[in-house]
């Protein structure tokens, strides 16, 4: 996101001075929106949910496999395979996308696209993305 507009990321150690707020719980964890887990090996419905910008919480249900291995055939630490994890990086985008101030779109290629898809190494944001999100903050 910071690539196509004027925002800029920093991290900092203070929690009174972030914008942006990530936690990985399960289960009914206190916001009103209890994840979902895994039942008997299989994905839950909700990976992660976000708070559009009121408050920059980002938060992703630890009951998932997450890994940063971007093809199948691989494992990540836990050595479970591909097929049962979900890319961090690419649902970290969509999440970040909602706290900035996006909604879902209606086009399966957008990283803001509602259902999530297997990850791709090349995977960019896309032209509409990239639009949506200078409409907000510039360029």
């Amino acid at each position: 996101w910071t690539d196509v507009t004027r925002l800029e990321v920093e991290n900092t150690v203070s929690p009174n001075d972030t914008n942006i707020k990530i936690l990985f719980a399960s289960g009914d964890h206190g916001d009103g929106f209890p994840f979902d887990g895994r039942s008997n090996g299989n994905v839950g419905k909700t990976l992660a949910h976000s708070f559009y910008p009121q408050d920059g919480r980002i938060h992703f249900d630890e009951d998932e496999e997450w890994t940063d291995e971007s093809y199948e055939g691989t494992t990540n630490l836990l050595l479970k395979s591909m097929s049962t994890c979900h890319n961090l990086l690419r649902v970290a985008t969509h999440e970040i996308g909602h706290v900035l101030g996006l909604n879902h779109s209606s086009k399966e290629n957008d990283v803001m696209y509602a259902i999530y898809s297997p990850y791709d190494p090349n995977f960019n944001l896309t032209a509409n993305d990239i639009l949506r999100i200078q409409q907000l903050y510039g360029q």
